[in-house]
């Protein structure tokens, strides 16, 4: 088994725009616990059946350190809430104070379904690790906050999931994908798509207090009364993000920011209109920094609540971009287009080698190595605006490798 280690370095190298997952060993035991069913079922054990929820109860229990291995299979939350909330019904509760690590086969092959009966992930530790890997979870619509997951202050990473179909119904809340209230949110190799919230924030919400890092990820087609895709009010920073054609009853279709965010290599595009709003700062004493990012759609900020460093290209002329970047570029100098699987585990949007964004001279100060398919940067003299990386001539420039699945040059050969 490989240990999942208590305590984790939270910096990202300038050339990686990666975490390195390494510390201390927690001195708490370890253990392997194995799903063997796909049933919803409460024994309290897992002697002899272990359902992912008697997985889960026990490891809040035992005082340790545990990993749960979830095998494929569709597994469906059956379980309603009675008149009070527990452990034993509706969503899947994770109250361990010690590392918790839920291992599927990959998104798509393992699936969590919340039902519409409940919320599907609910983390509330303050001084736990929670590790979501190679999972589709879909088909929350809890009463609260996080259709997909919940997370109220512990420290959860999410690495190579799939958030889908999750609906926050009450317009008080937030959330549709993933909520994170005052935790450390770490999400990689992640896609959250076509999730709803009747409040705030389809895709993600981040709030006051939280700490976030986004690397590789994806966020698209999520739609809310109030900013579609992202909402952080914390402290985040964004390598090689998409955010791409989510939606909003108020026109805040990309991503809403009333903390610290910075966006280095990602590629925003919102909506069908180029009056769609990408980027949202209009508290004061908020800022947004764009580092080799391209936006497509509008900046709805106050000039002190941007800062565009340089490298990045815009569509219009309302992100208050001067020297070192591309401003009121059009559809032509975006040049991005094709958005889908096209190497990597997330989707991108392609660069058009007439774009502005291909081989930009002004993305050398902050250049992370590789794209978001893990193609290394420069291909070039220089490197390419947005979370993706041109290789001219590619059909598929990079397997669709993402630790689950053969990639494309190995399945036809």
């Amino acid at each position: 088994m490989h240990r999942i280690v208590k305590m984790f370095t939270r910096s990202i190298p300038v050339g990686f725009g990666l975490v390195l997952f390494v510390g201390l060993a927690s001195p708490a035991a370890a253990a392997d616990i194995y799903v063997n069913t796909t049933n919803d079922l409460f024994n309290g054990n897992c002697i002899i059946q272990c359902s992912l929820r008697d997985a889960i109860l026990v490891s809040n229990t035992n005082g340790q350190d545990d990993t749960i291995h979830v095998p494929a299979g569709h597994y469906t939350l059956t379980i309603p809430n009675g008149a009070t909330s527990s452990d034993e019904t509706g969503d899947l509760n994770i109250d361990s104070p010690d590392v918790v690590a839920i291992i599927g086969e990959g998104p798509g092959i393992t699936t969590i379904d919340g039902n519409a009966i409940d919320r599907v992930f609910r983390i509330a530790t303050s001084n736990g690790d929670v590790v979501l890997q190679g999972l589709t979870i879909q088909g929350g619509s809890p009463a609260g906050s996080g259709g997909g997951v919940f997370n109220w202050d512990a420290s959860l990473w999410i690495h190579n999931c799939e958030i889908t179909g999750n609906h926050v119904t009450d317009p008080a809340r937030e959330g549709g994908g993933v909520f994170n209230e005052a935790g450390f949110l770490y999400m990689r190799d992640t896609v959250i798509s076509n999730n709803t919230s009747a409040g705030e924030a389809g895709g993600l919400y981040m709030g006051f207090g939280s700490s976030n890092i986004l690397v590789r990820s994806t966020i698209d087609h999520n739609h809310a009364a109030s900013v579609g895709g992202v909402l952080t009010g914390g402290t985040s920073e964004f390598y090689n993000v998409t955010i791409y054609y989510n939606s909003a009853d108020d026109n805040i279709e990309g991503l809403r920011n009333t903390g610290t965010a910075t966006l280095r290599h990602c590629t925003l595009v919102q909506g069908s209109s180029a009056a769609d709003i990408a980027i949202s700062c209009n508290t004061l004493l908020d800022v947004v920094i764009l580092q080799n990012t391209i936006v497509w759609g509008a900046c709805d900020v106050y000039q002190t609540t941007i800062d565009a460093q340089q490298g990045n290209i815009e569509y219009g002329d309302t992100c208050y971009m001067e020297y070192g970047n591309f401003p009121n570029s059009g559809a032509a100098g975006v040049g991005v287009y094709g958005f889908g699987y096209n190497g990597g585990a997330v989707p991108t949007m392609k660069v058009y080698d007439s774009s502005l964004a291909n081989d930009n001279h002004w993305t050398t100060t902050h250049l992370l190595s590789h794209d978001a398919r893990f193609v290394s940067r420069p291909v070039g003299t220089y490197g390419d605006s947005g979370a993706f990386e041109l290789v001219p001539g590619e059909i598929f420039s990079h397997s669709f490798e993402n630790g689950y699945t053969t990639g494309w040059s190995a399945t036809f050969q």
